[in-house]
């Protein structure tokens, strides 16, 4: 479109009152219409020409937008990694605010060399800049860690209006290619472009692994370096499944030296060997504490009993601290000053066991694995994937598996973080990957039968007995002193804390050891809860789906509470407080659809409410993806989970019908 100028205009003269002639007017009005034009030009090329205010692309309509994010890695020879990230997002809606909430991390093998923030405004305005000296920083410390040269860094990077510009750039000096940093999105908001740029001298070797389709690769060589750049457009990270951040490409040195010591990853053996060599004389006890240790054995002929034993042994007397120094991250403590100190890390505490195991002549090996999010470990693609030590022993043609951190899981049973994993065992002069065991929804059971009558308060006293086991068991905990009733009651029942009195509760706990039972008594206040005309019945022992991750799946799945195989029983036998009668009760339902099992009956006999609910969670593996239920299933169980009575008598024509299948929790 071509818009006329004042000058173009044509005016034709006209009488004109108070003595001025229609042309003066006219004059006058020239700048005033100059200055229209030029604003209403401004206003178009924003809307329609420029993209950081508005775009036809659904990329566009989210909370946020990465304009660009940019990766750049430079190595050096004698520099290690510098690596450069710049990013550059608008922010549309409160939502999008977390693109500008930004942590950096300081490790002994990371420092943070210069950072650069600003916020400005859609047409350029700066709003403010900040620097590195701006940054909040701190120590990671927790209950279990009580030193770490890590450090981190944060900082809120927001304005008070939308839409607003977010932009930073910072530099991280990594001084070992083995930490080399995978190329990922840290959340879900969609990027118009990404890149990762990678310069090596000639002839480094690194291999690399692309997650995410449709990546352009450009590469180009001098006399000294070769330089490869992967790029992406118009991408959506919450599509590409998985949990954040979503991994994009992995990359690995095929060489790389920790502590002076060489390694490669070639292979997993070749890794193995790498980090035996780095552990090598950790694994050696003292005499005398060889003799104390024979003090705590029932049969110090059987391997069996000498596994268990010392795994309850160290677990139940080390405690799970982490002193991490240097290369401390990553090799062991030597196991006779850990036996002194009696504290530990995950590699600290399988070490000693493992040296309280050679004592025996027992075979044993650490082995490290990952617990982070599934699915996880690309087979044919060796590199530092791990984030936890474990053991495991060999007895014959057994494999005896240990998580040395775990108090309440024996010796062969492992945290559901552990379990159905790949690991990577360690062994003399090598690696092994193979997996751990996983465990059935038979060995996760919970059976729980309650009894109780409700008052016209909806405050129910009630009697329960359950019987638990696996990681029902676990999630209990062994703890059964008298300040901890009210908490692991609550555990048991699935109620909030505040809400429950208990009168009394015992645990008693199965030879196994693998499973207990636990009776208790005592009242759950506004257990019921009444509207105008009715009193509903939230059952609460059928609680298993977690209610905030069920109305964020954007694929029609739900999330699971438990992440693990389970079976759990509930049995509820309540009586109506006096003169209520049924209003509502669901229709029995039988549910079987993939990864989840669910059987339903309730009836009314005279003025109790018999319940029976049997479900079956078969759980996910790790080489599985997400194996989740439809979100119409968690709606048909939860709808099954709501029972309505009335006062006896009342009119039903004075209130509204009850839509049990816009029920929900």
């Amino acid at each position: 479109m071509v818009w006329p100028s004042a000058s173009r205009l044509r005016i034709r003269p006209l009488p004109a009152p108070c003595g001025k002639s229609v042309i003066d007017v006219a004059s006058a009005l020239r700048p005033l219409w100059h200055a229209f034009l030029t604003t209403l030009l401004i206003i178009i090329f924003h809307q329609f020409c420029n993209p950081l205010i508005c775009s036809a692309s659904p990329l566009e309509q989210s909370p946020a937008i990465w304009l660009s994010d940019t990766w750049t890695i430079d190595v050096s020879p004698t520099r290690g990694i510098i690596l450069d990230i710049e990013r550059r997002a608008r922010v549309n809606s409160p939502q999008g605010r977390a693109v500008g909430r930004l942590k950096i991390w300081e490790t002994f093998y990371q420092a943070l060399q210069e950072f650069h923030g600003a916020v400005t405004d859609t047409l350029g305005g700066v709003l403010y800049v900040v620097g590195k000296e701006d940054l909040n920083s701190g120590f990671p410390f927790s209950d279990y860690r009580l030193y770490s040269e890590d450090r981190l860094y944060e900082i809120d990077l927001s304005a008070p209006s939308f839409p607003y510009l977010v932009e930073y750039h910072y530099r991280l000096n990594i001084d070992n290619t083995f930490f080399w940093p995978d190329w990922v999105f840290p959340d879900s908001f969609p990027r118009r472009s990404a890149s990762y740029t990678v310069a090596v001298p000639r002839l480094f070797g690194y291999r690399t692994r692309a997650v995410v389709s449709d990546l352009q690769v450009d590469s180009n060589r001098t006399l000294k370096r070769d330089i490869t750049a992967w790029s992406i457009s118009d991408v959506r990270p919450d599509t590409l499944g998985g949990n954040v951040p979503v991994p994009v490409m992995y990359v690995a040195p095929e060489n790389f030296v920790v502590a002076r010591q060489r390694g490669s990853t070639e292979s997993w053996a070749s890794l193995g060997r790498w980090y035996a060599e780095l552990t090598k004389g950790r694994r050696k006890i003292s005499g005398k504490q060889v003799r104390e240790i024979r003090d705590v054995l029932r049969d110090p002929a059987d391997p069996y009993s000498v596994v268990s034993d010392l795994k309850d042994f160290v677990s139940a007397n080390w405690r799970y601290v982490a002193i991490e120094i240097g290369i401390g991250g990553w090799r062991p403590h030597d196991a006779e000053s850990v036996y002194d100190s009696k504290y530990g890390d995950c590699k600290d505490l399988t070490y000693l066991w493992l040296a309280m195991l050679d004592e025996f002549g027992i075979k044993a090996y650490p082995a490290l694995i990952s617990t982070r999010n599934r699915p996880l470990l690309i087979l044919d693609f060796p590199k530092d994937w791990f984030d936890h030590v474990i053991g495991c022993a060999i007895i014959g043609t057994d494999t005896i598996w240990a998580d040395l951190t775990a108090p309440g899981y024996r010796a062969g049973t492992l945290p559901y973080q552990a379990e159905d994993r790949h690991a990577l065992v360690i062994a003399a002069d090598s690696g092994v990957l193979c997996r751990t065991p996983a465990s059935f929804p038979a060995q996760n059971r919970s059976i729980r039968s309650l009894v109780g009558s409700l008052d016209q308060a909806g405050n129910l006293q009630f009697s329960l007995r359950a019987e638990v086991s696996g990681h029902m068991l676990r999630l209990f905990g062994t703890e059964t002193a008298a300040e901890n009733h009210t908490r692991k009651a609550a555990e048991v029942l699935g109620v909030f804390p505040g809400r429950l009195s208990v009168d009394s509760m015992s645990f008693d706990r199965y030879p196994d050891g693998q499973s207990a039972e636990v009776h208790l008594m005592g009242t759950i206040s506004e257990w019921a809860e009444f509207t105008r005309y009715r009193l509903v019945f939230p059952l609460a022992l059928a609680g298993w789906a977690a209610p905030q991750p069920l109305f964020e799946q954007t694929d029609g799945s739900a999330a699971m509470q438990r992440p693990y195989p389970c079976h759990e029983i509930d049995s509820l036998m309540v009586v109506l407080p006096p003169g209520y009668e049924k209003e509502f009760i669901p229709q029995d339902i039988v549910i079987k659809e993939n990864p989840v099992q669910f059987v339903f009956a309730s009836r009314f006999v005279g003025d109790t409410l018999v319940y029976v609910r049997d479900f079956v969670y078969f759980g996910p593996r790790a080489d599985a993806g997400k194996a989740e239920p439809r979100w119409e299933t968690i709606q048909a169980i939860q709808r099954a989970d709501a029972v309505f009575v009335r006062p006896a008598g009342r009119d039903k024509t004075d209130t509204t019908t009850i839509d049990s299948t816009a029920w929900e929790f």
